[in-house]
């Protein structure tokens, strides 16, 4: 319990902001803990990695594209595009995506899994340098899409992802955890 400092009055106000800060404090250590007492072997560890490296797939793309808001901004984008002008200026220009954005709309590698299907769908049968012949819909706006290059993905090794495992294993644990203790309780 939060108590009020010897010779003051909790108020309204205070406890409006005390009390939920405490709870979150709370909730934040009981998650702490349950993740500091998750249980895992090596074989859980060794089936997570297995899971994970083929939710990837198996090759990764690098990728230039504009992302704008709209369907018809977008079809405008493409068309400005195959009229001449340069992809890169372009997204410099139009893109609303800050990460690459200033890079003419270039991206990191990124594997198939990772791609929005959407996004995956149209860059499958493309070869490097060819675009997306329309825009394509995402959760994050409407883009215009270049393949840059493709190559086969090279998994990472067990040993360089083990912690993230082990905290995803955790995470996971502690969210069963939370999911039972919700489903038992008794709300009046």
């Amino acid at each position: 319990q939060v108590r009020a400092l010897p010779g003051r009055k909790w108020t309204q106000t205070h406890r409006c902001w005390y009390v939920p800060l405490e709870q979150n404090t709370l909730a934040q250590a009981w998650q702490q803990k349950a993740m500091d007492d998750a249980q895992m072997t090596d074989a859980d560890i060794q089936n997570e990695y297995q899971a994970q490296v083929k939710a990837l797939g198996t090759q990764e793309f690098r990728l230039r594209h504009v992302l704008v808001t709209d369907e018809k901004q977008a079809q405008q984008v493409l068309d400005k595009i195959k009229a001449g002008a340069k992809f890169d200026q372009v997204a410099k220009e139009s893109s609303r995506d800050p990460g690459t954005r200033d890079k003419g709309g270039l991206s990191d590698w990124v594997a198939e899994g990772r791609l929005a299907p959407a996004i995956r769908q149209a860059v499958e049968g493309l070869k490097a340098g060819q675009m997306a012949t329309k825009p394509v819909q995402t959760p994050a706006g409407w883009q215009v899409l270049r393949l840059e290059e493709k190559r086969a993905l090279t998994e990472p090794s067990l040993d360089a992802v083990k912690p993230q495992l082990r905290l995803a294993l955790a995470q996971r644990q502690a969210q069963a955890k939370l999911a039972a203790l919700r489903s038992s309780a008794k709300v009046e």
